[in-house]
């Protein structure tokens, strides 16, 4: 009959046409193939992060996400500090803490270092507070090599663990680090945080840590 005669001619062109489809799937599907990168399991990040904190500088990145901290009160007075690799109270601090507390994470007594760096240079010394203040701090990583010519943003590169002195108003110090999300952890007043930019404030010096 008619209806017969009609699926006899509809069904070997949609076949056809099925035929040609696929085939140019799976053509697409060979290219697409030659541009697949596959996923990097857990296991295999994990592996990369124990590779990567083999070096000095990747140890000190690695190990900042642990300071973050809003609740630390700002509190500016002195208080005596045990030496060597002391602290003030875990829930004070201010921004030269943060740095301080960085290195101490991963066995670096800036406290002592520091202390030793300028009775070497015949300095006052006082060892509660020394290495508390960003203005020794500087000097200090200035002699291990650390410091960076810096002119302005347009020819600079930032990395994770940069450490940023800047001057608030021209004048006052403030330090931080910069994060691996181009952030800077500080304590302005706010706890210790991550919510500025390297060039939120005026920058004076920076330092990069080499093995």
């Amino acid at each position: 009959n008619e209806y017969n005669r009609l699926m006899n001619r509809i069904v070997p062109f949609f076949l056809l046409i099925s035929s040609i489809a696929l085939s140019i799937f799976l053509k697409q599907g060979e290219m697409l193939a030659q541009f697949y990168i596959p996923s990097i399991s857990l296991h295999n990040f994990t592996q990369v992060q124990e590779l990567d904190t083999n070096s000095l500088c990747n140890r000190f990145v690695y190990h900042l996400d642990d300071l973050i901290d809003p609740s630390i009160s700002y509190i500016q007075d002195y208080v005596h500090v045990e030496y060597p690799c002391g602290d003030v109270p875990a829930n004070t601090g201010v921004c030269s803490d943060v740095v301080v507390r960085a290195f101490k994470n991963i066995d670096i007594c800036l406290q002592q270092d520091v202390h030793e760096y300028r009775k070497a240079k015949g300095l006052s010394l006082e060892r509660s507070i020394d290495h508390r203040r960003v203005r020794n701090l500087g000097p200090y990583f200035a002699s291990l090599g650390w410091e960076l010519d810096y002119n302005s943003a347009e020819d600079f590169s930032f990395k994770p663990g940069d450490i940023i002195w800047w001057k608030l108003g021209g004048k006052t110090d403030h330090i931080g680090i910069v994060m691996p999300n181009g952030m800077v952890l500080h304590n302005i007043g706010n706890g210790q945080v991550v919510d500025v930019y390297p060039h939120s404030y005026q920058i004076h010096k920076i330092y990069r840590i080499k093995e």
